[in-house]
């Protein structure tokens, strides 16, 4: 065995043992979606989520939504769907039963109708994680995004609530 090869293995089980502990907080989630559209109405909506733990403080979530309402005076005069694709990176704060986090995150977002062409908007967000138990979470978001897709200002403050499970 060449020299430093057993190093190499410490690591590589260290890194996957690690993995699995974090992935021991993943878990799904629901939500509820209030979001600011800048030029349009406010649009609203549900989704689905799941979060990946990378430790206790920090997580990667995967968002997918369908969100409606969205109109734009002046511009044209059909309702308009949004459906966001995100990651958004988090940084918890564990107190005792309530989990104050907040990050960044990316998402691209497809638009009904498709004339108007997807786009990559970001995001600030935080919010607060409440635990009800038996793995089971409440929670609460304030999000600001950055949107224009073809010169449109579709950026603005968000609301979201929802139930997180965790494993």
């Amino acid at each position: 065995m060449k020299k430093g090869t057993g190093m190499n293995l410490r690591s590589i089980t260290l890194a996957l043992t690690l993995g699995f502990i974090a992935s021991a907080y993943a878990g799904p989630g629901a939500f509820l979606t209030l979001q600011d559209a800048g030029d349009a109405d406010s649009g609203y909506g549900v989704g689905l989520m799941y979060d990946f733990a990378l430790s206790p403080q920090a997580s990667i979530d995967a968002r997918v939504s369908y969100q409606t309402g969205y109109k734009v005076e002046g511009w044209w005069e059909e309702d308009l769907a949004v459906i966001p694709i995100e990651a958004n990176f988090n940084w918890k704060i564990p107190l005792y039963g309530w989990t104050p986090y907040f990050g960044a995150g990316v998402g691209y977002y497809y638009f009904d109708p498709d004339w108007i062409e997807a786009e990559i908007g970001y995001n600030l967000h935080a919010g607060v994680l409440m635990d009800t138990g038996r793995g089971v979470s409440l929670f609460g978001e304030v999000k600001h995004l950055v949107l224009e897709p073809e010169g449109a200002d579709f950026g603005g403050f968000g609301l979201t609530a929802g139930i997180a499970w965790g494993f």
